[in-house]
Formats: C-alpha cells, structure tokens, sequence
C-alpha cells in the first residue's frame, strides 16, 4: 500500500504538478488581490475573499484534471494490471489511491494557508477553520472524481461530470433560496428541492467569511465536518463495489 501512494506522489512529481498548479494558485490570488484592491473600502478584507475564491477554483480544477487523467493513463497503459499482481486486495488499492491523492491535496491546502497567512494576519480561529474544511472539501472532491474516473471510461467525462457536480453542489444554497421562495411551487422547483437532500452543500465549506470575520456560528463547522463523514466513505464504497466487479 505504501508503495502505490508512493508511486502516485512520483506521478504527480513527474508531471510537474507541484509546480505548476503552485504557480497558477500564485496567479489566482495575485489576480484576487488586484480586483479586491479596486474596491472602495475594506481593500484588504476585499483582496482577502476575491483571493481565496480564485485559489480555491484553481486547485480544485488543477487535482480534478490532473486524478481523472492519472487514473485513465493507469488503465490506458496497464499499469493496473502490474500494481494488481502484488499481494493487495481492491479495497486496500482503492484507499492508497486515495489516500496519495489527498496527500497531494494536503500539500496543495498547506500551500495555500502559507499563502494567505503571509498575505495578511488574519483572524487566528476562522483562518484554522477555513483551512480544515478547504481540506475536507477537497479531498471529498477528489473521493468523486476518483469514483467516476473508475466508472466512466473517459477522462474528459469524469472531469466535466465531477466540475458539473461541484458547480451544482456550492450553488445548491442558492439554489434552495430560489425554489423555496414563496409562490415556488413548479415541477422543476419540487425536484430540485428532492434531488438537493441527496447531493452535499459544499457552501457550507472554505466561507471566505470566515477568514474576515471569523466563525460566528459554531454550527457551521459540524455541518461541513457531518457532510464530509458522511459522503467520503459513501463514495468510496461506490468505487470498491465498482472496482470489485472489473476484470483484468
């Protein structure tokens, strides 16, 4: 096990993802940091939130892009084939792909807290809680698009299905205020209100309010922390049972 995580950090060192997604994350917020520097009061805050909004964005893609196209090339080149000829069972290979690609997003999650808390001081208890949950948000991300890589047989699918299921997922909340409006009563309206208590609401993770004004309901950190409890070993169960039944 400790091998195939090993195998999979090389990957990602091969590919130069460390420094190249580092780099575009560098971008994102000196981006961020231009357009909040623009705003008429409260430049520092604005910066603050316009940079950790495009950070995030960019990590995200950059670990979705590169685990869908890492785990077809696997397939693709029958590396599968070869890491399943040593002595480990599918769920113990399932989890150490896992578990090296949530290292990647470790690293990649440290990275940024430096970042930001470098960029300016901010407040101590929200930053340490903006950081935990943009860690449990990723690695929750990476759980899926490493589901639907094992599923689809297209790593283009599996990108564009994962993105898509994101996007739905941070704007569900919104979603929700729309649909439960009074006089929002339509078919589409009833469905969305169905399917919303299937998916998990990933607005409640990484608020960039948090690192302004800290975290003013306490609630907020079970939420992400239950979320994440719950839909992590959810969709792990749903790439074991896959991986189980495929024959190589």
């Amino acid at each position: 096990m400790k091998n195939l995580v090993r195998y999979i950090l090389l990957t990602a060192q091969r590919d130069f993802l460390f420094l190249g997604l580092a780099l575009a994350m560098i971008c994102a917020a000196s981006l961020g940091i231009f357009l909040g520097s623009n705003a008429l009061s409260e430049q520092i805050q604005m910066s603050m939130v316009y940079a950790a909004g495009a950070v995030r964005l960019v990590m995200i893609l950059g670990l979705v892009i590169f685990t869908a196209f890492s785990i077809r090339r696997f397939f693709e080149n029958r590396e599968i084939d070869l890491m399943l000829v040593r002595p480990i069972s599918r769920v113990k290979f399932i989890f150490a792909f896992w578990v090296g690609f949530s290292l990647i997003a470790l690293a990649f999650v440290l990275f940024t807290s430096i970042l930001f808390y470098f960029f300016t001081v901010p407040n101590l208890e929200g930053f340490v809680i903006w950081s935990l949950s943009l860690l449990l948000e990723t690695i929750m991300v990476l759980a899926l698009v490493m589901t639907a890589s094992l599923i689809l047989k297209s790593a283009v699918s599996a990108v564009m299905m994962t993105l898509g299921f994101y996007v739905l997922s941070r704007m569900s909340g919104f979603i929700l205020m729309i649909v439960t409006k009074p006089g929002s009563n339509g078919f589409f309206d009833n469905a969305f209100l169905s399917f919303s208590s299937l998916i998990p609401r990933m607005d409640f993770f990484g608020k960039t309010e948090w690192l302004v004004y800290g975290v003013e309901n306490q609630s907020e950190i079970g939420l992400f922390a239950m979320q994440a409890a719950i839909y992590i070993p959810l969709l792990l169960a749903l790439a074991i049972i896959d991986f189980k039944k495929k024959e190589f």
